[in-house]
């Protein structure tokens, strides 16, 4: 489940929703990562302000699609398969940090067992060794870390694109206007006739136009 979580947090932040990480100690496994999933009761409030949108939009409520592209990222195919390759990478990078691990267990074991029969310079190459050897590991886990996120960053940036294009799909072919996500409250499709985006840059540009004028008129009136 934990697991689980740590592919859903990177989810949510795409779409919109805060994700929090504490702080680790070395060595301690990414699936510390916790979320900021919203409540059943947030979801529901969530969805009913988009549905409160979607009527200040003047969209019939049987015109609009609600979705929750968390849970269509859990239970579909391609989460449970983008998830095995998580899994699979944090495996691969666990097992690694535990070799690196030994070696350096067992080097400090030396090191301990034969300090008496050691001398001064002997015992400071070794111990130095070790060191070098302990913030070349501390490096590594930053390494491993970034390349386990960076394949979880692109394993849902293109679920969530691959959800986004389905959700288009579906609603063209069944004929709605709309597609809200219901734990975001974020239009992921709305058709060309409901969207006034059109309206909106022509307002900003008049009022640019406007603001220009006005900005000249000063500048005579300055020079004058």
């Amino acid at each position: 489940m934990k697991k689980r979580m740590l592919f859903t947090c990177v989810l949510l932040s795409s779409v919109g929703i805060s994700i929090a990480a504490p702080a680790k100690k070395p060595g301690a496994k990414t699936t510390e990562l916790t979320t900021g999933v919203k409540s059943e009761q947030q979801s529901v409030q969530v969805a009913q302000n988009a549905r409160s949108q979607a009527k200040d939009t003047h969209l019939d409520p049987s015109e609009v699609l609600y979705v929750d592209m968390q849970q269509a990222m859990l239970h579909s195919k391609q989460g449970a398969d983008a998830q095995k390759m998580v899994e699979k990478e944090e495996k691969k990078y666990g097992e690694l940090a535990q070799k690196e691990q030994q070696r350096m267990m067992q080097l400090k074991t030396n090191i301990e067992t034969k300090s008496s029969m050691l001398s001064a310079d002997a015992r400071r190459k070794q111990e130095k060794e070790l060191a070098d050897m302990q913030r070349d590991f501390q490096n590594k886990m930053q390494d491993w870390k970034y390349e386990l996120q960076y394949t979880m960053q692109r394993e849902t940036d293109a679920m969530v694109k691959d959800i986004e294009q389905a959700a288009i799909t579906l609603a063209k072919d069944t004929g709605k206007a709309a597609v809200i996500d219901v734990q975001t409250g974020r239009a992921l499709y709305l058709r060309n006739d409901k969207n006034s985006t059109n309206m909106l840059v022509a307002e900003l540009d008049k009022q640019y136009t406007i603001k220009l004028a006005q900005k000249e008129k000063e500048k005579r009136a300055v020079t004058v």
